[in-house]
Formats: structure tokens, sequence, C-alpha cells
């Protein structure tokens, strides 16, 4: 069975959470699993420690109980609770103990239970499965899935990156853009005699990636009807550009942001906070969410 774990934290934002883990759990998993992550004791040997620890147990059974009301309780749901010293990790540990096949937060800042805000990014940064990021507002207007985009950089986490993508597209019915991204830094070179010869280079290299994204799509799109592209610029305002244009941004990570070789770091956390769609970061080795 295939489940999609959703992080919650009684924020405001967690309904953007939601609506994006159901729009990806019905045509790709098996079940969703809704959870919440309550700060573990820390020092649980003191005493009062174990009525401290079901005081919060219980405030998070109060919130599962109330996101269960709201979603009216379908079925394929389950609802978990997990003690842990970070968001983070519990969801990752519920994640790998489930085996689940994603994760999905939002851009959450406050909560009165463990608090995801920061998981995005440090899922990102190590979890061994596909995270998948709900932006503010996302529930008011609307989770489904029409657009789909993958981000290319060359790198072997993105080819995988197209090839969720894929999948996703055709589970949902959505369309399908492969953007590959040249980085014009790549070719700078200081003194305008070489202008004329950086532009033949980055025109040579451009070729190369969009034939290198050709490849990628036949390998992993077979049958998929996609439009490709390359487009030049940075790495970050170009995909923030192009998830103005998406419901879902699909990009590879290496446990260092998304987008592999290129496009890490700074560009991770710039998707994270500025993206206009949902991200899917896929890390490279991972299961294929609905393959």
């Amino acid at each position: 069975m295939t489940s999609v774990v959703v992080g919650v934290d009684d924020s405001p934002r967690e309904d953007d959470a939601l609506a994006l883990a159901q729009a990806l759990a019905r045509p790709l998993a098996d079940e969703l699993v809704v959870a919440t992550v309550y700060p573990r004791v820390g020092q649980p040997w003191l005493p009062g420690a174990d009525d401290e620890r079901d005081e919060r147990r219980a405030a998070a059974q109060v919130a599962l109980d109330r996101v269960r009301d709201t979603l009216g309780d379908p079925p394929e749901t389950s609802y978990r609770s997990i003690g842990a010293g970070s968001a983070a990790e519990g969801l990752d540990h519920l994640a790998e103990k489930l085996g689940a096949g994603l994760l999905v937060v939002a851009q959450t800042h406050r909560g009165r239970l463990r608090r995801v805000a920061g998981v995005a990014e440090q899922l990102l940064g190590g979890a061994a499965r596909p995270v998948a990021v709900a932006p503010p507002g996302l529930a008011e207007r609307g989770a489904a899935i029409g657009r789909v985009a993958a981000a290319f950089d060359g790198s072997p986490e993105s080819a995988e990156a197209v090839h969720q993508a894929a999948v996703v597209a055709t589970a949902t019915g959505a369309s399908l853009r492969a953007v590959g991204v040249f980085d014009t830094l790549q070719v700078a070179w200081v003194g305008p005699s070489q202008t004329q010869v950086n532009r033949d280079f980055a025109d040579e290299m451009i070729r190369a990636m969009h034939s290198e994204l050709d490849a990628a799509v036949e390998r992993f799109a077979p049958g998929v009807e996609v439009d490709t592209e390359v487009i030049e610029g940075t790495p970050a305002d170009t995909l923030v550009a192009v998830s103005k244009e998406a419901d879902l941004l699909v990009c590879g990570s290496r446990g260092m942001g998304p987008v592999g070789a290129t496009l890490v770091g700074s560009v991770s956390n710039r998707l994270v906070h500025s993206a206009a769609c949902a991200v899917l970061a896929v890390p490279r080795g991972s299961a294929v969410l609905g393959a």
C-alpha cells in the first residue's frame, strides 16, 4: 500500500497542505495519513513528565479530531500523532515507518503544536522520499492539478523529476511542460572582446541541454505529450516564473535542495518560499509515486 503523509500543525496554512495532499493522494496513492508532531518530553525521568507527555498527546489528538471533522472523515484516510524533537524529524520518522511514498507540508510559520515552519527546508535537505510543499492560499483557490511542469538541468536527479512529473500528469490528466534551465553565468567572461565567443559557447550548451532534455522525455515519459523548452536565465528567477504558469512544479533533489547539480542551496529556499504553485522535490533514487 502506498501512502501520502501530510503534516498538520494547527496553523492557518495547514488547509493548504491538506488540499495538496488530497489532490496528489487521490490519483497516486492508496491512503492519506494525516499526521501531527507534538514536542517530545526532554527529561522523561523527572516527576510530572508522564503527565506532561499525556497532555501533549491529548492536544495532538484534539488537533487530529478537528482535521477529521474538517475533511468529513473520508475513506482511505488515517490519523497519526508522534512525539519528536522537531516536526521534520517526526514526519520523516513516521513516513519511514509507514513506507510512505510522499510527504506533504505547507509554508507554515506558527502552530500550537510542533510547528511545520522550516520543515520544508529540512525535509528537502534530507528526506529519502519526495516532498511536496503547498503555497499559501492553495486551499482557497483550489488544488486541482491541471498543469505540471518539470525542471531539468541535465543531472540524473532532474531526469527523475521528469519521470515523476510524467506520472503525475498522466494520473491527473494534466498537461506537461519540461523546462531546461541554462544558467548564463556558466559562460560569463570579463571583457567585451569575448562576447561573441561566449555567446557561441552558450548556444552550443543550450542545444546540448535541449538534446538531453528530449532524451529524458523519451526515456521517462513515453507516450506522454510533453512541451519541451530550454530557457536561458538565472535558475531561481526562471523557475519562479515557470511556477506562475503551473499548478505543480516538479524538480530533483540530491539532499541539498531542489534541482540537483546547478540548482541547489539558495534556489531551493527561493522555490519553497516564492513559487506560485506547489513544489514537488524528488530525491535521487527514490521510488516514483504512482508508477
